[in-house]
């Protein structure tokens, strides 16, 4: 088995899946949980963290080389640069800081794969909620209902542009 974007195998692609398959497991949790009740709670995003670290860095252990290296960093680097956007986005506008916490999960997990995917990830999360946002307010708008302090919840969408992002990486 090997990963097209690495060309990981043996024990270090087994650790990339496991990694990728706890990611999937929170992601599916985080979802849920921010469409239903607008929060992401921390005892799931953190873990994610932790986990991301820890498999990355062991799969950096085991490749034993700079190619390794530079994925580590751009994963290290992702997650800051989109938790630091994120945290400038919420300290000015009406994103919650439990988005701010996600974007640097997502940065992490994506940034592992490769610059582009985490470009690709964020873009299409955010597409997604603005289209969805819109069809939502123009809905309400036809059906003379207010719209104005709607509230949508944005984790949802972050996950769902992460893993279209890492399914186009996987097929090329």
């Amino acid at each position: 088995m090997t990963d097209g974007n690495l060309g990981l195998t043996g024990a270090a692609a087994a650790i990339n899946v496991l990694v990728y398959a706890f990611f999937a497991v929170g992601s599916v949790a985080l979802a849920v949980i921010d469409a239903r009740d607008k929060i992401l709670p921390n005892r799931i995003v953190f873990p994610l963290y932790g986990i991301g670290l820890a498999g990355f860095g062991m799969i950096t252990a085991v490749l034993h080389d700079a190619h390794g290296v530079r994925h580590l960093v751009a994963a290290l680097a992702s997650a800051a640069v989109l938790f630091g956007l994120f945290y400038l986005l919420a300290m000015f506008g009406p994103m919650g800081y439990g988005d701010v916490k996600l974007a640097g999960v997502i940065g992490l997990y994506l940034g592992w794969l490769s610059l582009p995917t985490v470009y690709a990830g964020v873009l299409l999360g955010t597409f997604s909620a603005a289209l969805v946002s819109m069809i939502v307010v123009a809905t309400r708008s036809a059906r003379h209902l207010t719209w104005r302090h709607l509230e949508v919840a944005y984790g949802p969408y972050l996950l769902f542009g992460a893993w279209v992002a890492i399914l186009l990486n996987l097929l090329g």
